[in-house]
């Protein structure tokens, strides 16, 4: 079968970025990063021309209310400073994730655009992450 436009788009920008596609469809994608000793997955959705890069953390709970009132703050504050991309609630597989997005017009993706994206979303995760296991590890 033949490659969408999207396909070809992604799988040639993540090329010349020298990074790894595990799995493409017709509109969508998932990419891997090894960081911190795990394999860290982030998502690329074409809205019409518009690419959603989403990676999910790992809070998720059954109802948002059960999200810890300090990590809300935490990304709501991060959201305040960011000008590119943002913090968001995700329902994935009956939970509610925090995620971090980014959207952007896929006619200005360049590769170094691109890297950076992706790999800036996937640090802002595991800063998160990093700081939610020194919160539990104060806690115990």
């Amino acid at each position: 079968m033949f490659d969408t436009a999207f396909q070809r788009q992604l799988k040639d920008l993540a090329r010349r970025a020298n990074l790894r596609v595990a799995d493409t469809q017709s509109r969508s994608a998932k990419l891997l990063f090894n960081v911190s000793g795990h394999t860290q997955p982030l998502y690329i959705v074409d809205y019409d021309g518009v690419w959603e890069f989403s990676c999910p953390t790992l809070l998720a709970t059954e109802r948002i209310t059960d999200i810890p009132h300090v990590v809300m703050a935490f990304v709501l504050e991060q959201n305040a400073k960011n000008k590119r991309g943002f913090w968001c609630i995700e329902t994935l597989g009956g939970k509610k994730v925090i995620s971090y997005m980014h959207n952007m017009p896929a006619s200005l993706l360049t590769p170094d655009e691109f890297y950076k994206i992706c790999w800036g979303i996937v640090k802002e995760v595991e800063g998160l992450e990093e700081a939610f296991r020194e919160l539990v590890r104060r806690m115990l």
